[in-house]
């Protein structure tokens, strides 16, 4: 094995300035360049995994200088021509700009994440919609040194909630004059909207009945059907059936048994 010797030398003179002899110090330093490369090794493990993230991370210091940008960072919010690190000024509008400074000071003052979402524009000067986290950064010490910064782009899923949203919109103004019932039945968490004129055809209201499969398999299905039922049931879910059509009864408070005709479409996202 070999080892690492730091090494120094001091000339020791007699009092006419002639050598008199050497002093040597020898330090052992095999322990701690090994620790250094493994310091700088897990800092390079570190760094590689923030550039490929797909969130945009930064650290500033007290000054509002960054001391770390991820690689999501630079793409999304600067340009060939700009060094984020040394010239933060230039990588955002100054609406941005301002907005994240009243943010910046928000996170300082607490210890609670602050979370907020907001409109960027990229390199291309389109606008993109963000969820955004701060977060005050302590030492070892319990000390606040540094600022934090998460962010990440949900403008594919923001739209999408919103064209949902304007076609339910338009679906309840286009049925609400007729006798169409409409169920959104998320498959994944069981969870299901209806409308107000399903409730009304199946003669209950909202406080007394909750949608699921369960609810109506045991108490709206009329039992001669229930095969029926669960066939198309199974199709949907095992078979991943894109397009029902499936006619059925329903035990009804006031009208004893009413026929339903349901149609559906399995909606993948």
């Amino acid at each position: 094995d070999s080892a690492i010797l730091l090494s120094s030398i001091k000339p020791i003179l007699d009092q006419e300035g002639e050598l008199e002899r050497v002093l040597g110090v020898c330090r052992d330093m095999t322990e701690i360049r090994a620790h250094d490369k493994m310091l700088s090794n897990q800092k390079a493990f570190y760094e590689r995994i923030l550039d490929q993230l797909p969130v945009q991370i930064t650290v500033k210091d007290q000054e509002s200088k960054f001391k770390l940008i991820n690689k999501a960072y630079i793409q999304a919010t600067s340009n060939n021509k700009v060094n984020p690190l040394t010239d933060s000024s230039k990588v955002s509008s100054d609406e941005t700009d301002k907005l994240m400074r009243a943010k910046d000071k928000e996170a300082q003052s607490t210890d609670e994440d602050v979370k907020f979402e907001t409109w960027i524009k990229n390199t291309e000067g389109r606008e993109r919609f963000y969820s955004l986290i701060k977060k005050r950064l302590r030492d070892q010490n319990g000390e606040s040194n540094d600022l934090l910064t998460i962010a990440w782009d949900r403008t594919d899923e923001y739209q999408l909630e919103e064209a949902l949203r304007e076609n339910e919109e338009r679906l309840t103004v286009a049925t609400v004059g007729g006798k169409v019932g409409i169920v959104d039945w998320n498959i994944q968490t069981g969870h299901v909207k209806a409308n107000d004129t399903y409730f009304n055809i199946i003669g209950r209201t909202r406080e007394e009945y909750t949608p699921n499969f369960e609810s109506f398999k045991n108490e709206l299905v009329y039992k001669p059907d229930l095969d029926l039922v669960e066939k198309t049931y199974d199709e949907i879910i095992n078979k991943k059936k894109i397009h029902y059509d499936i006619e059925y009864r329903i035990t009804h408070p006031t009208k004893n048994i009413v026929w339903l005709s349901h149609k559906g479409s399995l909606i993948f996202f």
